[in-house]
């Protein structure tokens, strides 16, 4: 298996310097995937702003003398979504999707088994995907990537999100951090988004949803059961909290649904296929379909914006996942501590 993308950059979270390619793979010539969007790979983000992308700013100076001040009032937002194993990055400049990629679409386009031959099958293609680099080893590499293809390095920022949880520990670890630390070095804003808040948000503006309609979000916490965040339905189609999220038993939660409400998020997975069809036929209930049920960098994106525009941003220091509950390692080790 070799490495056929851009090589490893050790400042990634230093702004003195643009993340590189290595001479095996130009950004030209990666290949495209359904899963990539926004710009055309190669272009510039100085000829979108100077094009009719981005209005101009009244009284402002050449562009060519203040390229960084009006990239960063127009806010670019670099957005992680790492609380699951697929992770995902974007750029997004004022709700406006740049460029976008995700684990699966990167590992398609930059790693290749390197043994001669036809393409592997049975337990060999096995062995080779299991061999791959998890997402958590590749999200700084995404990283450059994306910043890549628009030709910007982390100091161009002014907002940088990520997902909080509640998710999976080690994605979601990793995600804050490097979250964190290139906030911190950068001197970026840095707002945290709750994964069940966002899967609320997609739900509303994919539905059209009244104010007032009822969402319920949830995500597989393992050992059958499900984080549960039930939030209301906001007059510009934002999702408000109702009360704390939950940790309860996937099947006791589905047995207890009723009333208008829409359902949504990865958690419904590990409800019992009997039970979804009989939740999808009581009176005002609507569970989404398994393609729409999954965290999104727009929704991402969007909530971190909306909060950077009320000045409502976390401190680098102190922001923190969203776990509710120990690992499982953990676990382990707090029942021998106190036997």
């Amino acid at each position: 298996m070799e490495f056929v993308g851009h090589a490893v950059q050790r400042n990634i979270f230093n702004n003195r310097r643009q993340p590189t390619f290595d001479n095996k793979t130009e950004a030209s010539s990666v290949r495209p995937s359904s899963a990539i969007s926004g710009v055309k790979i190669g272009e510039r983000i100085g000829e979108r702003i100077g094009e009719k992308n981005v209005l101009p700013l009244r009284n402002s100076p050449p562009l060519e003398k203040s390229r960084t001040r009006i990239i960063k009032r127009i806010v670019l937002n670099l957005t992680l979504q790492t609380s699951d194993r697929n992770n995902a990055v974007g750029l997004f400049r004022n709700g406006e999707c740049l460029f976008k990629t995700n684990h699966q679409d990167f590992i398609a386009n930059h790693f290749a088994l390197t043994e001669p031959g036809a393409a592997k099958a049975g337990a060999a293609a096995t062995a080779a995907v299991q061999a791959m680099p998890g997402g958590s080893t590749l999200l700084l590499p995404m990283v450059q990537f994306c910043l890549k293809q628009v030709d910007l390095s982390v100091a161009d920022l002014g907002l940088i999100s990520v997902t909080r949880g509640p998710g999976m520990f080690t994605p979601l670890r990793v995600g804050v951090v490097a979250a964190k630390t290139m906030a911190f070095v950068n001197d970026i804003p840095l707002v945290g988004v709750d994964v069940l808040e966002a899967l609320a948000s997609a739900a509303a503006k994919r539905r059209q949803l009244p104010q007032g309609q009822i969402v319920e979000a949830v995500v597989n916490a393992q050992r059958k059961q499900i984080f549960v965040g039930r939030f209301e339905v906001t007059a510009d189609q934002r999702a408000q909290k109702l009360g704390d999220s939950q940790l309860v038993s996937a099947q006791q939660w589905a047995e207890q649904i009723s009333g208008t409400v829409v359902l949504t998020g990865p958690g419904l997975k590990i409800v019992p296929q009997p039970l979804r069809i009989e939740l999808g036929a009581r009176d005002g209930v609507i569970v989404e379909a398994d393609a729409d049920c999954n965290c999104d960098l727009e929704s991402v994106a969007d909530i971190a914006e909306h909060r950077l525009a009320k000045g409502d941003v976390d401190d680098p220091w102190s922001l923190s996942p969203i776990y509710f509950r120990p690992s499982a390692a953990e676990e382990v080790r707090t029942q021998a501590d106190t036997s």
